[in-house]
């Protein structure tokens, strides 16, 4: 036996982790074979294999790859010998990791896939996959409410100039792409259904107001998608504290959260989820925070610090949904909503937002307090507010402290989103950002 792109040998076990890279870059190529027991040069050595090391390999598999990877493993006999044969074929949901890193086969090597090659994988995958918003529904034209079609038609033709027109419900729809082989999908339910939830029972927006741990408010909002949105933002709005302030003979409302902020959350959690999973969206009040959950994790390949980066690829769960939300005007750009957020939050003097996953949900805390800074901070964003620069040289100097601190601080102040840097010759300094100081 000779190592080839489909054949991988090993001595034994003892290299389990690059035996699971091994796996995830078959997945990610063309599939193989490992045969555990022998030497690289081809000699067959055997392996012993216990009472569950078969059971437990699957798992260590499994548990260490995303998606998860289960490949068939097997004992043979190979003149005497015993050997672990682990067979692997093309994936079907690539790009496959292993804590967190791709890999792909090339030649008798496992190589990284870099982040180029990962996103193409991504949209690649997006693209062929039959998203549960472009799915066959079980409902009739009889289920469809012509009202609100045609009020989507009139939003969409003014907010994007479309040229939608309503002759027919069946011909309209068609026209939208929401009748799939003469059916309705999921998605003309979702949005212009008369009762979307006869159909979709987690379909829905639960939002609740807390006082430490006990409900003041509890509501369930339903209905078509533009309808939970606009009702679940209402409630939040309604509860939202407003300070006021006068400026000359002017009266100036302003809320304790950016309402834009709100909204995008709520929008993002709803048009974004997860159907696959029978629970609904949560919005939750607090005294620091709201908090948007949504069932559904981010797509395989982002992860969470990728939401902060403007350039994070596109990567809609409901491709059709969110076709139609931007259509209506709630969405802007695609991949721009989280990035969004955390502009708004750092413009509004408030802390960044945290984006987070726990037990299959996605949440989005939007707080109402504003950052932390210590005085040293505090001086130097009054200090750049009265205009020109300043480089971490100068900070350590100015401030009496080491380089490597100054330079920590600085970026700290950047990622907050303070401060921005800049490249003058071969010098890196610092001007004011966005966020005007409200201490």
């Amino acid at each position: 036996m000779k190592e080839s792109e489909v054949l991988e040998l090993k001595k034994s076990l003892a290299t389990l982790e690059e035996t699971i890279q091994t796996v995830v870059a078959f997945q990610n190529s063309h599939g193989g074979q490992i045969i555990i027991g022998v030497g690289d040069d081809g000699t067959l050595l055997g392996v012993e294999i216990g009472k569950n090391t078969l059971e437990l390999l699957v798992k260590d598999v499994s548990s260490t790859t995303s998606p998860k990877i289960y490949p068939r493993i097997s004992e043979e006999k190979i003149n005497g010998k015993t050997v672990i044969r682990i067979s692997v074929e093309e994936g079907k949901h690539k790009p496959y990791f292993c804590k967190g890193t791709a890999y792909k086969r090339v030649g008798r090597s496992n190589i990284k896939m870099d982040s180029h090659e990962i996103e193409e994988e991504i949209l690649k995958r997006r693209a062929l996959d039959t998203s549960f918003d472009s799915m066959a529904c079980e409902a009739t034209i009889d289920d469809i409410d012509e009202n609100k079609l045609r009020d989507f038609l009139l939003i969409s033709n003014r907010m994007r100039r479309s040229q939608y027109e309503l002759v027919d419900i069946p011909n309209t729809l068609v026209s939208l792409g929401l009748i799939s082989r003469g059916r309705l999908t999921n998605s003309a339910v979702l949005l212009f259904g008369k009762n979307p939830q006869r159909f979709f029972p987690q379909f829905a927006v639960r939002c609740g107001v807390f006082k430490g741990n006990n409900f003041l408010d509890l509501k369930l909002v339903e209905g078509s998608l533009i309808e939970m949105i606009e009702n679940t933002y209402k409630f939040v709005l309604s509860y939202m504290k407003k300070s006021v302030s006068i400026e000359g003979a002017r009266r100036i409302e302003k809320y304790e959260y950016p309402e834009d902020a709100v909204r995008e959350a709520i929008i993002n959690a709803i048009v974004h989820r997860d159907f696959e999973v029978p629970s609904s969206c949560y919005v939750s009040i607090y005294d620091d925070r709201i908090e948007i959950k949504n069932p559904g994790l981010t797509p395989a390949g982002l992860t969470l610090s990728d939401l902060k980066k403007e350039s994070h690829p596109s990567l809609p769960r409901n491709k059709i949904l969110a076709k139609m939300a931007y259509l209506a005007g709630y969405i802007e750009q695609y991949g721009t909503g989280t990035t969004k957020i955390i502009r708004l939050c750092r413009e509004y003097g408030l802390k960044d937002p945290l984006f987070s996953e726990k037990m299959g949900f996605f949440t989005v805390s939007i707080y109402n307090s504003k950052p932390n800074l210590s005085k040293r901070k505090l001086a130097v964003i009054s200090l750049l507010r009265r205009g020109g620069k300043i480089s971490a040289k100068d900070y350590a100097r100015k401030f009496k402290i080491t380089g490597r601190y100054a330079r920590k601080e600085l970026s700290e102040l950047e990622e907050l989103g303070f401060i921005t840097k800049r490249k003058i010759g071969r010098n890196v300094v610092y001007n004011i950002g966005t966020i005007e100081e409200q201490q």
